[in-house]
């Protein structure tokens, strides 16, 4: 989930031909509903203060080019507002995270300090084994009782 429109989506997307379309959504630009709903809040000085050292941004790119497609991306890609000046959109300092459900239960959750704060993918799939492994088992036990 982002925040963004469909517009923005549609071309978030063409730049990222990997990322299936049927596994991503947008929050609304203007209202964050949807992150409101999870507790997510802008990011300010006092989190730069206490995380800077342990965040990494921008994020990691291969090279000079994919560096150059990263920032002409952002007025297409980014969270402005038509009609908003040119400064940091409130879209932009909303903080995310990245979450493993596994049916209506949340099994890992990582909350954003700040842009470029991203979990240890290691984590992120280590909480996705266990849940496959837990409903293999489950699927196992209740043919084994049939």
């Amino acid at each position: 989930v982002s925040i963004g429109n469909p517009g923005k989506l549609q071309t978030f997307l063409e730049k990222n031909p990997t990322v299936p379309q049927d596994r991503i959504f947008v929050d609304d630009l203007e209202t964050f509903s949807g992150y409101r709903s999870l507790g997510f809040q802008k990011f300010g000085w006092n989190d730069i203060r206490r995380h800077w050292k342990t965040v990494e941004f921008p994020p990691k790119l291969s090279s000079i080019v994919q560096g150059f497609q990263y920032v002409t991306s952002i007025p297409s890609i980014g969270p402005f507002v038509k009609g908003q000046s040119l400064r940091v959109p409130e879209g932009g300092l909303v903080m995310g995270g990245t979450y493993v459900i596994a049916g209506n239960e949340i099994v890992y959750e990582w909350r954003d300090k700040l842009p470029g704060d991203l979990p240890d993918p290691r984590d992120v799939l280590s909480a996705m084994e266990e849940q496959i492994a837990a409903s293999r088992t489950n699927a196992a036990k209740a043919l084994s009782s049939n």
